[in-house]
């Protein structure tokens, strides 16, 4: 439903591939889900691949409340990819009211040093806890991905990764 991400994480191909971000309208998103859908009767999940699905609250907004209108979350499950600093109250109601039956997101480290080598000052620890426990209260589950063999990555950074994991090992 976009391309491109303003983020300047250093691993990720998008902001070398796409000059700026971008996103198709919020109906024009829709359209293409009931395209899809209607070409093939068995469909009964999309997945949701986008870097920044959620980043445009009001667009955000917008494809749920159609999504709804249109009873299309009857009819389907979505999944999908979040960005931890963009969660909140909000995306979690809507995520659920839009029927995504999983979320996931790249926590990549427990280490605040190695998460601000990776992705600069964009998100936090506490953001991906944030997301893991709201994800949770509202039982939408919840996956996250990490990295291991980061430069300058010490044992004791791969212990703070390994701890984090450990302790939200039963809400993901």
């Amino acid at each position: 439903t976009s391309r491109g991400c303003p983020y300047k994480c250093i691993f990720c191909s998008s902001t070398q591939h796409w000059e700026r971000f971008r996103m198709f309208s919020a109906e024009y998103v829709v359209e293409e889900i009931e395209k899809i859908i209607n070409d093939n009767k068995r469909i009964s999940s999309i997945y949701i691949l986008d870097d920044l699905f959620i980043v445009d609250k009001n667009r955000f907004g917008e494809i749920v409340k159609l999504i709804v209108d249109k009873r299309l979350n009857k009819r389907l499950t979505f999944h999908g990819f979040v960005r931890a600093n963009l969660v909140d109250e909000e995306t979690c109601k809507n995520l659920k009211k839009m029927n995504f039956s999983k979320v996931r997101f790249g926590a990549e480290s427990g280490s605040d040093k190695i998460l601000k080598m990776l992705k600069g000052n964009s998100v936090s620890i506490e953001d991906n806890q944030h997301t893991i426990d709201l994800c949770n209260k509202y039982k939408i589950p919840v996956s996250a991905s990490f990295m291991v063999g980061s430069p300058e990555e010490t044992k004791g950074d791969l212990i703070k990764t390994f701890e984090f994991i450990e302790k939200n090992r039963s809400k993901m």
